[in-house]
């Protein structure tokens, strides 16, 4: 079964009621791979202050449910940015660190393709997770990459191994 074939297995799934709609979604924004993490943002903690680019799954337009968890309470502030293809700024949200776990949702009205973040001093944050709002378990789940990124890092791991073969 090829991607689309997961893809438009998960939505007929969805159409015919077998399974949830958090169920669905969590198929349809991973294409059949499981992993509800659409970011991936080490942790890191308060010597760490300014701009980071984490890894990022394109958006397409729809609701999304950025959260973190806050170490070190404090009252400084994070501002969050999604960007488009041009680099433009389309979407920014900006989070306080005076609670101790941070749940925002927000909406897209186009593509994002990157984002940045930046974190003000006096910090210490854990477990980002940014997931489709239609996914209703909040619990943390680790980035994970998708079955196009395994496949390739298995055909570039391939790609060497046939190249030092034929070196020996």
């Amino acid at each position: 079964m090829n991607l689309h074939e997961v893809y438009m297995a998960a939505q007929l799934a969805s159409a015919r009621g077998s399974v949830t709609a958090s169920e669905a979604a969590m198929n349809t924004s991973t294409l059949g791979y499981t992993a509800k993490n659409l970011m991936q943002l080490s942790d890191f903690n308060e010597t760490k202050t300014g701009f980071k680019y984490p890894k990022m799954r394109t958006l397409k337009p729809g609701k999304y449910i950025l959260s973190y968890k806050i170490n070190t309470v404090g009252n400084n502030l994070q501002e969050w940015r999604w960007k488009n293809a041009d680099g433009t700024v389309i979407r920014s949200v900006r989070t306080k660190n005076d609670v101790s776990e941070v749940s925002v949702e927000f909406e897209l009205t186009e593509e994002a393709k990157s984002m940045d973040v930046y974190f003000n001093q006096g910090g210490n944050y854990s477990n980002f997770m940014l997931r489709d709002a239609r996914i209703s378990d909040p619990v943390f789940e680790p980035f994970r990459p998708t079955i196009e990124e395994r496949l390739a890092a298995l055909e570039n791991a391939a790609s060497v191994a046939n190249v030092l073969e034929e070196n020996i």
